[in-house]
């Protein structure tokens, strides 16, 4: 059997959707971590998600980057490293995809 995997603490985090920079400030300050990201993530008119209620880190910072071109690339406790993800559309629904047809 594997161990089950350490959970992190759960902290109050009350960010209401805003743009990108400000939301990943507020989260720093709210639960105590460092963000780190290069200066191309906070770029554009990305807003966050809002995220109100107890979670741990991780999951508040995943929510709260849902509707943006930005992934959690590397996190450990009481850090996580960003990255902008060039290939999603404008919407963050990915790639627009063409149907192929494949033939034998």
């Amino acid at each position: 059997m594997q161990p089950e995997p350490a959970m992190e603490r759960r902290v109050q985090v009350s960010i209401p959707s805003q743009p990108l920079l400000a939301a990943l400030r507020a989260f720093g300050l709210q639960t105590q971590s460092q963000v780190l990201f290069p200066d191309d993530v906070p770029g554009g008119d990305q807003r966050s998600a809002a995220v109100h209620g107890v979670y741990e880190p991780r999951e508040a910072l995943e929510r709260m980057l849902a509707p943006t071109r930005v992934v959690i690339t590397a996190a450990r406790p009481g850090a996580f490293a960003l990255k902008a993800v060039a290939s999603l559309t404008r919407d963050g629904s990915g790639p627009r995809m063409q149907p192929v047809a494949l033939r034998p």
